[in-house]
């Protein structure tokens, strides 16, 4: 082989390896934190992947996982079928930019509270429009080129010029991955078949009178329907007044709580007024936070700092079975925010293995049937741990608690600390200085998202 023709080989294996270069898909910053996960598919299960998404939200009625806005998606490979219903719960904290829900084949995105559909030259948009702070079912049903989409109930059957063909689905984000769904995505299940409006209705309880938009109240039923009748939602005609208040069968209306506050603290007052009839959390809550008899309700007293606090007991370590033990945590309050301390709990003989992750677990006090929210914690191998909640309700309990885990599971829960996300104010005055208020000071945030 003369030089002529090594020349040309190395330049050929030259270009070979910048194509090769050029070629590699940038993964860097979408595949980060990859974890595996199933989608309920008919009465199986179907292998996906879930990206950046590391909070979830557990309730009685929906669990879903937490979108933050930023780069979280599921991918659900394989998706080969000509006929196919997805169908999901959706929840929305915002709607300042467009939020894609669905794409692939077809795209699927909320802009401006309006749904809109995508698939290649065509788009089309729903009549219903999707509010803030609202749980919605949604429902999309695929047969070649036809479209039916569910939303609340109510149906709407579309036409596209094409074959709907999606073969990888994603949820959460558009095909580019540059735009992001921000809120709550759950219960996302997937048939090989096109399900009823009946089918998809008894999934969830949220096509029940889903026009009239009136919460049942008042001292009666006749007084619920006189309050339904004159509510400003033009939806709320007299068939479906009758449904939400005076036919026993649909309506949900119940009799007010008949609870007088009483307790040692707004804690056992809540436990003694849920077990009263017709009383729920919500109810009891402002019941007790209303109370204005302090003699029967000791907790709106001011009360002195107490200098003998509970000692914290160590756990028994011949009761566990390799995992850790649980962390004692402290508990600041901002406005909006907790902020949650530890230090990493000892390793004890016969601990198996070191601490690989934490675990935040956040709920309302008063509610917990709302749901627990799970997040872990970014930063496990911490000396000095910390960790920030945010997006709290200024006026609502919550409880906190942080479980450690290694490969032998979760350890048991710490201390739980429930309390308002409010900043106290300390005031203070001397001879030489006029009086002060103290200011809130924010901590740097974490990605809990």
């Amino acid at each position: 082989m003369n030089k002529k023709s090594i020349s040309i080989l190395f330049l050929l294996l030259l270009l070979i390896i910048i194509i090769v270069l050029l070629s590699k898909p940038n993964i860097e910053n979408f595949q980060t934190n990859k974890t595996r996960y199933v989608i309920d598919f008919d009465n199986e299960t179907k292998p996906s992947h879930m990206y950046n998404i590391v909070s979830k939200t557990m309730g009685d009625n929906v669990s879903g996982f937490n979108f933050n806005g930023v780069n979280s998606y599921i991918e659900i490979p394989n998706m080969d079928l000509d006929v196919f219903t997805i169908s999901m719960i959706v929840y929305m904290t915002n709607m300042d930019k467009k939020q894609y829900l669905m794409s692939g084949d077809m795209e699927v995105y909320v802009e401006n509270g309006q749904l809109y559909m995508k698939h290649k030259n065509q788009k089309t948009v729903f009549k219903n429009g999707i509010e803030v702070n609202k749980y919605n079912h949604l429902a999309f049903k695929i047969q070649n080129k036809k479209l039916i989409v569910f939303f609340d109930g109510t149906e709407i059957e579309y036409d596209f010029t094409n074959k709907i063909n999606y073969t990888t689905l994603n949820i959460g984000t558009n095909n580019l991955k540059d735009t992001f769904f921000k809120g709550l995505i759950g219960e996302i299940k997937v048939f090989s078949s096109v399900k009823t409006n009946s089918d998809l209705c008894k999934l969830h309880d949220a096509c029940q009178l889903q026009s009239c938009k009136f919460d049942p109240n008042g001292e009666s039923r006749d007084e619920c329907y006189k309050n339904c009748i004159d509510s400003k939602d033009n939806d709320c005609n007299d068939e479906a007044c009758t449904k939400k208040c005076l036919n026993e069968s649909t309506s949900n209306w119940k009799p007010p709580c008949e609870f007088k506050p009483y307790g040692s603290d707004i804690f056992s007052c809540m436990n003694f007024c849920v077990t009263k009839n017709n009383c729920n959390y919500k109810n009891c809550q402002q019941l007790c936070e209303s109370c204005d008899d302090v003699d029967v309700c000791p907790w709106i007293a001011k009360k002195p700092n107490v200098k003998n606090k509970p000692i914290f007991k160590p756990v028994d370590t011949s009761k566990l079975n390799g995992e850790p033990l649980p962390p004692k945590i402290f508990v600041l309050p901002y406005n909006g925010k907790f902020l949650i301390k530890w230090t990493p709990p000892n390793k004890y003989e016969g601990q198996e293995g070191d601490i690989e992750e934490y675990v935040c677990f956040v709920y309302k006090t008063l509610n917990k049937a709302e749901g627990v929210q799970m997040s872990k914690v970014p930063f496990p191998e911490c000396k000095d741990c910390k960790f920030v909640v945010d997006e709290l309700d200024l006026d609502t309990y919550y409880s906190v608690g942080i479980r450690a885990y290694n490969k032998k599971g979760l350890s048991k829960m710490s201390n739980l600390v429930s309390m308002k996300p409010k900043y106290k104010k300390n005031i203070k005055k001397t001879d030489d200085r006029p009086k002060e208020t103290a200011t809130t000071v924010s901590p740097p945030l974490c990605p809990i998202k």
